[in-house]
């Protein structure tokens, strides 16, 4: 029986309640009875009844990026995040306060880097997670099925957007599990602005990109990669985008068979000069032949969190770049 009964039989019991009591002080003559039918008692018996057999209980839920539906009988209070990006994607949605443990690399916003440390990609100190007792766990998808089976007694949401616009699709649904609906619908609205942005400004011939993660072995972006998707969204190609996996190991000689336009290397400060000089060796390569080799911040580009879309920016404002070289 729904609540609306439960709102009606109450009404009623007033009533009731009004007609006995002015029945016994006297002034029961007095009144226009609008109420009919039941002894008190047994009203108040039967709204007992109905409101114990009708338990109300206030939900919310989201749909996380593997399509899990996470309910929650409230808005979760007590988060840990297992992932940067992860964390970056809760304070996004407004619910920083309530994050009470990260993942290791975890230093974004600087609130973040005080909080206790429960794991990294490797491994996870389940302990310490149980004794936090958390209301919801945000991790990445790369959480290795051993460890979901030891948070299985926890809300479990997956984050692993594939493409850009899904970032804000779960800053959105991070909202609604924390209760900051509206914080999260405007910064999810913020970064759909920027892309429609970015997307308005592509154009032109596509240029052949080489991406490039880390200098040995050599790790690059496959077809299965968000920094693939970013690639294609500011109009260029990438020369590996064939390959199954996100993050592929090719070989130089691949590298050099592709003839990539423009080298884009996900590297540190301190790793950039050196990966640099490294590829400027193989003139053969139009990109190094041009010198046509630039830096990104990895982590803007490798963490696909609400700063991936700082990332994409400098990755379009490049290609842009090199075309108007090419052309």
């Amino acid at each position: 029986m729904g609540m609306r009964n439960v709102v009606v039989r109450l009404k009623f019991l007033w009533c009731e309640a009004r007609y006995f009591l002015i029945a016994y002080s006297g002034l029961r003559k007095n009144m226009v009875l609008k109420c009919a039918g039941q002894k008190v008692a047994a009203s108040i018996a039967s709204v007992i009844l109905l409101l114990s057999s009708h338990h109300v209980v206030a939900q919310t839920a989201a749909v996380d990026s593997t399509g899990a539906r996470i309910t929650l009988t409230q808005a979760a209070k007590r988060i840990v995040t297992l992932s940067p990006h992860a964390t970056e994607l809760v304070v996004a949605a407004g619910a920083l306060d309530a994050i009470v443990a990260v993942s290791e690399y975890s230093d974004t916003p600087d609130q973040v880097k005080s909080l206790p440390v429960v794991g990294n990609a490797s491994a996870l100190d389940y302990e310490r997670i149980v004794a936090l007792r958390p209301d919801l766990i945000v991790a990445p998808s790369y959480v290795q099925s051993a460890q979901r089976a030891l948070l299985k007694n926890y809300p479990l949401f997956i984050v692993d957007a594939k493409t850009p616009e899904a970032i804000a699709d779960e800053i959105v649904a991070l909202g609604a599990l924390t209760g900051h609906e509206t914080i999260a619908a405007q910064e999810a609205s913020r970064l759909r602005l920027r892309l429609n942005a970015l997307r308005a400004q592509r154009g032109g011939k596509h240029v052949r990109v080489f991406y490039l993660v880390w200098n040995e072995p050599i790790y690059t972006v496959g077809g299965a990669s968000l920094i693939n998707q970013a690639i294609r969204f500011c109009g260029a190609t990438n020369i590996f985008s064939e390959m199954p996996a996100a993050f592929p190991v090719v070989s130089r000689e691949a590298v050099i068979q592709a003839a990539p336009e423009l080298m884009i290397l996900g590297a540190s400060e301190k790793n950039f000069e050196v990966w640099r000089q490294d590829w400027l060796r193989w003139t053969q390569i139009p990109a190094t032949e041009k010198q046509s080799i630039v830096r990104v911040d990895p982590d803007l580009l490798h963490r696909p969190g609400p700063r991936f879309i700082d990332g994409m920016e400098t990755l379009c404002r490049t290609i842009a770049q090199a075309k108007a070289q090419k052309f």
